[in-house]
């Protein structure tokens, strides 16, 4: 949380040391510079041990619900096998979640809040109107961002299904067992039809919505563009209208091609 006050600060401390040529304000954005890369260096250590805790303490909480239990008639159903292994944070892919990094990411959302809090206040002392078209380009990028990661989960959250049922298929043309069975009776075109099946069923979806987000990456572009005024463009300079100059004065001294040269 601290470190969501490093950017503001950052601009005061820089913004005193353009205006006044003095020791305090360079000595207090080098303060500041240091501050900021101390927080990022102990920023993922500590992160890590709140997550290892937060998971540990959640696995503890699901082993004693289970071990308690008075009969074994209830963990044996399908039903509470799947809650199980939902709640026992121990993820198996990138796909499943767990208490700490969900508790880090709100806590991370918390922290950027207050940063484009405190900067936007910094920036509002100076000038309003940047803060605007810096906060509707930020409101649209997020917006951006936010969509995609809701087509992934959409697109994932089914993979997991038709991706198993490939494994099998995959184990029993590998095991000793099952795959003298498939090699005798002459199975394996078949088995290997059905894993290509439940892939293309868990992957089609994924590729095109990957397409989608990649048609949608353009959109970015415009909001970029939008806190940037006409002025700061690279070619305004060339149509810029002319400053008009008062006219020069004539210079006190006489000039040498207005002065006639006497003849000697």
């Amino acid at each position: 949380m601290a470190g969501s006050l490093i950017p503001a600060a950052t601009a005061i401390t820089f913004a005193n040391l353009i205006s006044r040529t003095a020791v305090a304000p360079l000595l207090a954005y080098l303060c500041v510079a240091l501050l900021g890369q101390a927080l990022a260096t102990v920023r993922e250590p500590l992160s890590y041990r709140a997550q290892m805790r937060i998971d540990g303490d959640h696995r503890a909480d699901v082993a004693g619900l289970t071990g308690t239990s008075p009969t074994i008639g209830a963990l044996e159903r399908p039903d509470v096998q799947a809650l199980i292994r939902r709640a026992r944070a121990d993820p198996e892919s990138f796909m499943d979640g767990t208490p700490g990094p969900g508790a880090l990411a709100q806590l991370d959302i918390l922290g950027r809040a207050i940063a484009l809090t405190a900067s936007g206040a910094v920036l509002l002392v100076y000038s309003p109107w940047p803060l605007i078209l810096l906060a509707s380009a930020a409101a649209g990028s997020a917006w951006l961002i936010q969509q995609e990661g809701r087509d992934w989960r959409r697109v994932w959250r089914h993979v997991p299904g038709p991706a198993r049922r490939a494994e099998v298929w995959s184990d029993a043309l590998i095991s000793p067992a099952e795959g003298k069975d498939v090699r005798v009776f002459g199975l394996g075109d078949y088995a290997a039809d059905r894993i290509e099946e439940h892939m293309r069923a868990a992957f089609d979806p994924v590729r095109e919505a990957g397409r989608r987000v990649l048609a949608r990456q353009w959109w970015q572009l415009p909001l970029i563009g939008i806190p940037w005024p006409p002025s700061s463009w690279p070619w305004s300079s060339t149509t810029s209208p002319s400053v008009s100059r008062p006219p020069s004065s004539p210079p006190p001294w006489p000039s040498s091609r207005s002065t006639p040269i006497s003849p000697t």
